[in-house]
């Protein structure tokens, strides 16, 4: 088992995607992951209180928003992260098992991407963007892959994988 919280104060970007990097490498048969919410009486309720990290915004739990504003990360970040906690873990999984450079080219730019500020627009313009991703590294590593309307049958048998007009193809 694998429990996670996320959104705590001072956590970056760079720290969250260490958290599910760690996930997809332990590679856990059950992963949770809550928000992080700061209960009166605790001594992390009273560090958000002394650095005025805690908004108005009312929360019907801590599995579904934050009541942080936190300077180190943004709010649709911590959102992003928590919706897609589980594919990222999967996709970062399936990264991880690529040939080296391959892998560290790919992850970086994933890296760069969900950690920029312009990581959960991305998220939201490319619906599915977990799914191809997936798929190609599936088409790159040889690993079993499931249905996809972006799957086409090239000449000679085999798989292929169309991810923003790059051609990838699978292994027979």
């Amino acid at each position: 088992f694998s429990f996670n919280m996320i959104g705590l104060p001072g956590e970056t970007p760079e720290a969250l995607l260490d958290t599910i990097k760690l996930n997809a490498l332990v590679r856990s048969d059950e992963i949770q992951h809550s928000i992080f919410y700061p209960y009166p009486g605790t001594e992390l309720y009273d560090v958000c209180k002394e650095q005025n990290l805690t908004s108005d915004r009312v929360v019907p739990d801590y599995y579904q928003d934050s009541v942080l504003e936190l300077d180190t990360i943004s709010r649709e970040q911590v959102l992003l992260f928590h919706k897609y906690f589980h594919r990222l873990v999967q996709a970062y999984g399936l990264l991880f098992r690529l040939p080296g450079t391959l892998s560290r080219v790919l992850v970086a730019f994933l890296d760069r991407t969900l950690c920029s500020s312009q990581g959960p627009r991305a998220m939201k313009i490319s619906r599915g963007f977990v799914h191809p991703l997936r798929m190609a590294i599936a088409a790159l590593s040889g690993a079993p892959r499931g249905r996809s309307k972006n799957k086409t049958s090239p000449k000679g048998g085999g798989e292929c994988v169309t991810i923003r007009g790059t051609h990838v193809e699978g292994r027979n």
